[in-house]
């Protein structure tokens, strides 16, 4: 359950971007398709509830039994309120798809390689133009190009390019303010 707790500002995304890549390297593909999906839920709730001007309606809104209560309906939203790109969106459902078919086929025991997640992982694609030429800069793996070997590697790599897209727009988006009616 995704619960109010301070988001990574962008530039401890990058400076830390070698341990998340160390730490998913070390973890099993079902931990890894878990993990992405939960950060990227739990970006989606921060984003939101900053943006929402009741944040105890908020917590109604999006805890797991609410109406926004997972990642598909709160990357929609962001969407409809005009935080996330139509692409944006997409993606973040691509990926909460793919770690959907982990966490509901764990019995499997399926990888990136099993063939209905590898078709959806090759179908991922974060592009620059999403996000500010500065920050495309700071997505690209460290060896200085993406690494696409392996269909892991691209999940990985396109999810955190979309976490730092979802956090500039987070530092780009200002709260709402409560409604005045004027008198």
């Amino acid at each position: 359950m995704a619960t109010s707790r301070p988001l990574p500002t962008l530039e401890e995304l990058v400076d830390h971007f070698p341990d998340f890549l160390g730490a998913l390297e070390s973890e099993p593909d079902v931990s890894v398709a878990l993990l992405v999906g939960s950060y990227i839920d739990s970006v989606l709730y921060g984003m939101l509830e900053a943006h929402f001007v009741s944040k105890k309606q908020a917590k109604a809104l999006l805890e797991v039994d609410g109406p926004l209560g997972n990642s598909f309906r709160r990357a929609s939203m962001a969407y409809c309120i005009g935080m996330i790109s139509g692409d944006e969106l997409n993606l973040i459902r691509q990926i909460a798809g793919i770690r959907n078919l982990f966490a509901h086929g764990w019995r499997e025991r399926l990888t990136f390689d099993s063939d209905g997640i590898a078709n959806k992982c090759r179908s991922l694609e974060y592009r620059d133009e999403w996000i500010p030429t500065i920050a495309t800069v700071l997505i690209r793996h460290p060896s200085g190009t993406p690494n696409y070997k392996s269909l892991r590697a691209r999940f990985i790599h396109v999810s955190w390019a979309l976490l730092v897209g979802l956090l500039l727009t987070r530092q780009r988006i200002p709260p709402a303010k409560a409604y005045s009616p004027r008198i």
